[in-house]
């Protein structure tokens, strides 16, 4: 039943999300099925399931269309919490995911930095801090080509539907008790990202990425070279790898004591 059920929900997603014809003739075909089964207790169960996944999604789809009807205005004085390991710096440019604390959802961020001073501070920021912000809200932009990758759907799949483009901002502590297992667990993270920077290249952007899944704008580059040169294999994990971990977690597993 259960397997049933993920079939149908996948199918019900592409059809929703996508209107294509095939989604709507698996759906189609996996109804007819459902109903060959001639069992009145999966068949109301597994309609009961839809139903439910119809409602939640309809609900989510009204917030997101309420949300995305904002026009462009500036804004004063808002306060964004921002991770310490959630914010990039390419060139002049900062991005960051931020929760903003009035209207209590995700956005996008970003900020032109203005002087190399201004940029290394930001640099060395490892706590997570509070923004008292001034800038503009922005809906996230539609693909502007038919072979653009849609980023503004992409983060629609994370709850995200707007930007915010800061031009002036002030730090703060995050006051004790907000998120503080959460603001912790960043903390450390961005700990852990700044102590492997200090490893020499290429092995500082490549132990983020594998060890925190932090992707630094600079290692496309680097990445480039090592696979002209046929050198990617050796950056690659492999099923020896993926062998002696399992294996040290079983021996590890066996100290504990727990059944299989």
């Amino acid at each position: 039943m259960l397997l049933l059920t993920a079939f149908v929900a996948v199918s019900l997603s592409f059809l929703i999300l996508d209107h294509t014809w095939m989604a709507g003739m698996v759906v189609l075909v996996l109804f007819l099925r459902l109903l060959a089964t001639k069992n009145i207790h999966l068949i109301s169960s597994v309609l009961v399931i839809c139903v439910f996944f119809s409602i939640r999604f309809y609900t989510w789809q009204q917030n997101v269309h309420q949300v995305m009807q904002v026009t462009p205005d500036v804004t004063q004085k808002q306060h964004l919490l921002i991770y310490s390991d959630e914010t990039k710096i390419s060139g002049d440019l900062l991005t960051f995911k931020a929760w903003w604390w009035e209207k209590r959802q995700w956005v996008n961020g970003y900020y032109r930095i203005r002087t190399l001073a201004e940029k290394k501070t930001l640099l060395q920021i490892n706590k997570t801090k509070i923004w008292n912000v001034t800038g503009k809200v922005l809906p996230l932009q539609a693909p502007t080509n038919e072979a653009q990758f849609d980023w503004r759907r992409f983060y629609q799949g994370k709850n995200i539907f707007l930007a915010f483009a800061v031009t002036h901002y002030t730090l703060q502590k995050v006051p004790p008790g907000q998120m503080a297992w959460r603001r912790r667990l960043h903390d450390l993270r961005q700990a852990l990202r700044l102590k492997l920077k200090r490893l020499p290249r290429p092995l500082d952007w490549y132990s983020a990425t594998l060890l925190l899944g932090i992707r630094s704008s600079d290692a496309d580059k680097t990445l480039a070279d090592i696979t002209r040169l046929g050198l990617l294999y050796l950056f690659s994990l492999s099923g020896l790898h993926v062998f002696y971990v399992v294996k040290t977690l079983r021996r590890f597993l066996k100290l504990l004591r727990l059944p299989k």
